[in-house]
């Protein structure tokens, strides 16, 4: 599989969202969905994501090994009573691949290397670090594998080989280094926890340290795609912007005010880092919840309204990914993984910010309809409203056990048909007022309910129920019982040509033209 566009499939939809306490710029164009195939990994809880040089994705897993998924299927590398001593511990840190296609990843007891060729496990050689915790690893351009873990980092080639031990210190302290990463122009950094940041020069071998000016040490960083900025990420300070050529520490490093205004340090705590490639938004992963900032013209930052994409509870997440389709992996332990796609730019949203604000929770229709101006809606647990975007009003139809969750749109008049109880009404809205009126009485039997309203363009207004099939012509009023033993109906269309086709729940699809009948499958 050479595209990620195999596991993830492109959906078109409409998002109906609301606008909540306004900022400069809301996130109106995304939208979430749960990982391809995840009923099938061993854990929900996900330590790190990554997507190799084939567009397959690895995730590493809590207690559950290693994971592969190719958009159809999940194949699974841990030790278990099937296959014992595959791995130390099944807990999944890290993942990278090296120049030859070899995927690497570390556990909580050592780093292991998969042959793509034959799925063949093997430890790493290296019996310094066999039984220790990996933190962090990366393989970079030049063929290195770069390995931290237990305060130090390590140095190997594509073979297994190590080839460099650095200990670095801040303010004589040995830390260990929490992230690793490799820009444009092929320069390795790397952040420290409890630390600072650093950056490795070829010629020297070794680590050069950045006067880097908190308390609350770096946890990840990244490089702007259209500034000569680097954005870093610290635990409990927030965002940081980073000019590594600039003279002076308070001109190198800029403290970003746009989580500082909130009071939960919560906020400011962000474990991880990345800029997308559709919209170049920055997005962390924070101690509370995903954030997303938009870079501005003076590349300062403006927090994104993620308000109508996510929920404001409390999130544990661990790491996020830009695939190569630009879609963003967010893995994490609560709640579920879950993936953020951009929406084509001709897909437009529809603000229905004053449903909160008349009902008090968001727009989440079970159908949708629009006449002129006014949008028709019905809404599970808070039954109909016609709602005038334009003016911020709403009629609303309270829900009652007798109001169907379904209506029809009829073809010749305003309004639409709903039921209630053994009735079809017509509902209009005029004037901010909502009219009832009743159009026919089913002569129904005990226990028995419409589940069924079609208008088919010609006059006619079928009605289909747990046990019959009418007709109601619209110009005379007469009811005509067309089938009383198909048994329930669930769905009714007609084609230009006339002929009705009404799906059964217990004996298949059904064809009527003219006065006769045609089951055409059976269930």
């Amino acid at each position: 599989m050479k595209n990620i566009g195999r596991i993830v499939l492109p959906i078109i939809i409409l998002l109906l969202t609301v606008r909540i306490n306004a900022v400069p710029v809301k996130a109106f164009d995304m939208i979430v969905r749960n990982l391809p195939n995840s009923e099938q990994l061993p854990t929900k809880e996900l330590l790190c994501i990554f997507q190799d040089s084939e567009g397959y994705m690895w995730y590493g897993t809590e207690g559950g090994g290693l994971c592969r998924d190719d958009g159809y299927m999940v194949k699974v590398f841990r030790s278990d009573f099937k296959n014992p001593g595959v791995l130390e511990n099944n807990s999944v840190t890290c993942i990278t691949e090296d120049g030859e296609g070899k995927i690497w990843f570390g556990t909580k007891r050592g780093v292991y290397i998969l042959s793509k060729t034959d799925y063949e496990i093997r430890a790493l050689a290296d019996e310094t670090i066999k039984g220790w915790t990996i933190t962090t690893m990366t393989a970079t351009s030049d063929g290195t594998i770069w390995i931290s873990t237990n305060r130090h980092l390590f140095r190997y080639n594509a073979s297994g080989e190590r080839t460099g031990k650095y200990i670095l210190k801040w303010k004589g302290q040995e830390n260990t280094v929490n992230s690793i990463y490799e820009d444009k122009k092929k320069k390795v950094w790397v952040t420290q926890a409890k630390g600072g940041l650093f950056c490795y020069d070829k010629v020297k071998d070794s680590f050069i340290s950045y006067p880097w000016p908190y308390d609350e040490y770096p946890t990840s960083m990244t490089e702007d795609h259209n500034t000569p900025y680097y954005w870093v990420t610290t635990w409990g300070k927030g965002m940081v912007r980073f000019d590594p050529k600039a003279q002076g520490v308070d001109k190198m490093f800029r403290l970003q005010t746009v989580d500082n205004a909130y009071s939960d340090s919560d906020t400011r705590k962000l474990h991880h880092i990345i800029q997308d490639s559709v919209k170049g938004y920055l997005w962390v992963t924070a101690a509370d919840n995903l954030y997303a900032y938009k870079i501005t013209a003076d590349a300062s930052l403006d927090k994104v309204d993620l308000s109508c994409l996510l929920s404001a509870d409390r999130k544990i997440l661990t790491k996020i990914l830009s695939d190569q389709s630009g879609n963003l992996w967010v893995t994490g332990y609560y709640p579920s993984s879950f993936i953020i796609s951009f929406l084509p730019n001709e897909v437009l949203p529809l603000s229905m910010e004053g449903v909160k604000q008349n009902l008090g929770v968001i727009a989440s229709p079970m159908q949708f309809s629009q006449e002129k101006n006014y949008y028709w809606i019905r809404q599970k647990k808070l039954g109909l409203y016609a709602y005038d975007p334009q003016r911020e009003r709403m009629s609303v139809v309270k829900n009652d056990r007798e109001l169907s969750f379904f209506f029809e749109r009829p073809s010749d008049r305003e309004g639409i048909y709903m039921v209630r109880d053994h009735s079809v009404i017509l509902i209009r809205y005029k004037e901010d007022r909502l009219f009832e009126s009743i159009v026919c009485t089913i002569p129904i039997k005990q226990g028995e309910r419409i589940r069924a309203l079609h208008d088919d363009r010609r006059g006619n207004l079928w009605i289909g129920t747990t046990y019959h099939l009418f007709r109601y012509s619209l110009e005379d009023g007469r009811l005509t019982t067309v089938c009383d033993d198909v048994g329930f109906i669930n769905a009714i269309v007609s084609s230009n040509e006339g002929v009705v086709y009404f799906a059964t729940e217990s004996r298949g699809l059904w064809r009527i033209s003219g006065e006769s009948r045609l089951q055409i499958k059976d269930t």
